[in-house]
């Protein structure tokens, strides 16, 4: 591959709860790379898509409990009526898959996000769906800087929706940080990754560690 890593990694959480969240950011994460390394820049481009929607779903999870009565608020305009029980209380990131791709991002209208910021990631999610149907269109045929350039597009929109949660993520890591001895601090990371789907970019800006 033609990095080493993957930077969007750093915006899923440090650690899953779940072997299916682990096992499902693993294949896409493989659909990349090996899209990457065949000069398949289409497919990479689509596992990276995916991977982008699952970083966007674990931040509508953390919202729905950081903000529960503007987020059960929110509902009425997310989804339909019988599909509100169903994310009222939602326990896993693959409970968003019944909201429309384009839709979610109105959620984060209540943590500041901007209109603008909205309005990118909504095109985000258009050129995925030009790149899927039968056009006759190649994305990123022999263009490996314009994967690069829409990989790292992915990662600023993140950026922007992470920074929206930054007060409330920088009370939660501090505190489960304070007062541990050090042998705890391993173990304290990955339950911050594991329960509160904090990420490693925002352990490495808010506290200074930098995850195994």
């Amino acid at each position: 591959m033609k990095d080493d890593k993957l930077g969007i990694v750093d915006y899923l959480p440090g650690d899953f709860s779940s072997t299916n969240e682990a096992d499902y950011v693993a294949f896409w994460e493989g659909v990349v790379v090996q899209g990457i390394e065949s000069g398949n820049y289409h497919v990479a481009f689509l596992g990276h898509h995916m991977l982008f929607m699952v970083a966007v779903e674990y931040l509508a999870l953390r919202l729905s409990r950081y903000y529960p009565r503007e987020y059960r608020a929110s509902l009425a305009h997310l989804v339909r009526r019988e599909d509100r029980a169903a994310l009222s209380l939602p326990s896993s990131p693959f409970s968003f898959s019944i909201v429309n791709e384009r839709t979610i991002f109105t959620l984060f209208e209540i943590t500041g996000v901007k209109g603008d910021t909205i309005k990118s990631a909504r095109g985000m999610v258009d050129d995925r769906n030009n790149a899927i149907h039968a056009n006759g269109l190649i994305f990123f045929s022999e263009d490996f800087s314009g994967l690069q350039r829409m990989m790292s597009s992915h990662e600023g929109l993140l950026s922007q929706l992470l920074a929206s949660f930054h007060d409330k993520t920088t009370e939660i890591i501090l505190s489960q940080l304070s007062g541990g001895a050090e042998e705890d601090r391993v173990s304290v990371i990955a339950e911050l990754g594991r329960k509160e789907y904090v990420t490693s970019v925002e352990l490495r800006a808010i506290a200074g560690i930098e995850p195994e």
